[in-house]
């Protein structure tokens, strides 16, 4: 037999760079922080690591060439990881590379985990990372009890301000409630968050609390107000705003109150904001006020009805109100029905 040295020599660098890149690979594999394992075709599981060892409580011997990764996996979702195990092998982008699934340790114990899932090249193995995400669930969970707990006792809170201030001016008594009620309705049909939606029913149903500043015989006065007289309504929004500013709400409701009786060209008060510089939610509010107000009964004038009311937004679009605004106002009345609970 004939050596050739220069081969020979090439063949016994390619074996060592070989063993040094599995010896580099098998580093990584067994001290990742993340559990993983490596399955055949046929779903058996031919390596583990120490990590996966962990998250199961069971050992590589008991594992390795002998359970497969259906093993550890709730039945209900098993259907559909087979799915995937086999689709991914005819083409690994048909198939999810990342998901979540509800794995089953040794002692029963059901932990959630993100699945990430690759092709080895040119096998028909795959290697699956799990990541415990149980805690962090958990934790997610904690957080949305906690917030919706929040969010309920400000609800509470809001309520009973709107009835401090019904209590004290029984002709503020509905028109709150209607007001949020009608900006609502536009506020879903111009397609806003839920979010935003919860803020302006908010907002809505306290947007005169300032008047609990204004005497009583001015807010029953059945004759037309004084300058004076007024002057001290039209303070309502900034005394709201001074009321509410430090709250921590999850909405800007302070300053969605603030803004009620701006205009879009500038004439309104307290501040003068015109156009883009109001928000959405305060130009909502606005047209829901004025339509309510000139269509139900006040101290110093009977109602003058919905039809007044929708005609007075419909000449002033785009000078008092948000343009939007009134066309969606307009279809809810004439189009889609609504009316005042």
């Amino acid at each position: 037999m004939i050596f050739n040295l220069k081969d020979l020599t090439r063949r016994f660098a390619a074996e060592k760079a070989l063993q040094e890149s599995e010896n580099r690979y098998r580093t990584i594999f067994e001290n990742t922080s993340v559990a993983i394992l490596i399955s055949e075709e046929n779903t058996i599981i031919s390596m583990v690591n120490h990590e996966f060892e962990k998250l199961t409580a069971y050992s590589k011997q008991e594992t390795e060439g002998k359970m497969t990764w259906k093993d550890f996996f709730v039945k209900d979702q098993i259907e559909k990881m087979e799915s995937y195990h086999y689709t991914r092998r005819i083409d690994p982008k048909l198939a999810p590379r990342k998901y979540e699934a509800r794995l089953i340790d040794r002692q029963g114990n059901i932990k959630e985990v993100c699945l990430t899932v690759a092709m080895i090249p040119e096998t028909k193995k795959s290697i699956l990372s799990l990541l415990n995400i149980t805690e962090l669930k958990q934790m997610r969970k904690d957080i949305q009890h906690h917030l919706e707990k929040r969010q309920a006792v400000m609800r509470d809170t809001i309520e009973a301000m709107a009835m401090t201030i019904e209590k004290r001016d029984p002709y503020t008594a509905g028109h709150q409630r209607r007001v949020a009620d009608l900006a609502c309705a536009i506020a879903k049909e111009m397609m806003l968050s839920e979010v935003q939606i919860e803020g302006i029913r908010m907002a809505g149903v306290i947007h005169d609390l300032g008047k609990i500043r204004v005497p009583a015989e001015i807010l029953s006065k059945p004759d037309k107000l004084t300058e004076h007289e007024f002057a001290i309504i039209k303070d309502h929004p900034q005394i709201a705003y001074d009321i509410l500013k430090k709250i921590d709400f999850p909405w800007p409701l302070a300053l969605m109150i603030l803004q009620h009786h701006e205009r879009m060209n500038g004439s309104g008060y307290p501040q003068g904001l015109s156009g883009e510089e109001i928000l959405l939610e305060s130009r909502i509010l606005s047209v829901a006020d004025v339509i309510e107000a000139m269509a139900f009964h006040r101290p110093y004038r009977p109602a003058l009805g919905i039809e007044r009311a929708l005609e007075e937004v419909y000449k002033n679009r785009g000078v008092f109100y948000d343009i939007e605004v009134v066309n969606i106002c307009l279809k809810l009345f004439l189009e889609k029905r609504f009316e005042f609970g």
